[in-house]
């Protein structure tokens, strides 16, 4: 267990070095969270057929529009959601820097590449 909690540590880490410089630490901490989260949503049996759990390695190569469009009508179709995943990622998904959206695409393939074996995994990470 302790090998998982610091590899998962380091990769809490790189994460943040990664979305330094385009996004406050907040910021930063929301962000991973939110993808996050939508790992969790992906893996949920509940959820996973909604627009935003098909999949999330979709989110590695879409404009952030899409995914702020995404999390809306999410939030709208499953109400025990309004407003989480919309504050999670707040301005970040609102600025016009196409740097600051691939540093946030990254994030998506970091999360998609961990090897959460169930939906318990990822909720604890979370």
């Amino acid at each position: 267990m302790y090998s998982k909690r610091k590899n998962l540590n380091n990769f809490i880490d790189h994460c943040f070095n990664e979305l330094r410089g385009s996004f406050t630490q907040e910021q930063s901490f929301h962000i991973i969270l939110g993808v996050s989260v939508i790992r969790w949503i992906n893996m949920n049996s509940i959820y996973s057929l909604s627009n935003i759990g098909r999949s999330i390695s979709v989110y590695e190569h879409c404009d952030m529009n899409i995914l702020q469009s995404n999390l809306n009508k999410f939030e709208k179709e499953f109400y025990e959601f309004n407003g989480i995943l919309t504050g999670l990622f707040g301005s970040a998904l609102t600025h016009e820097n196409e740097s600051a959206d691939e540093k946030i695409r990254r994030i998506f393939g970091f999360v998609s590449d961990i090897d959460f074996i169930s939906e318990n995994d990822i909720r604890q990470f979370i």
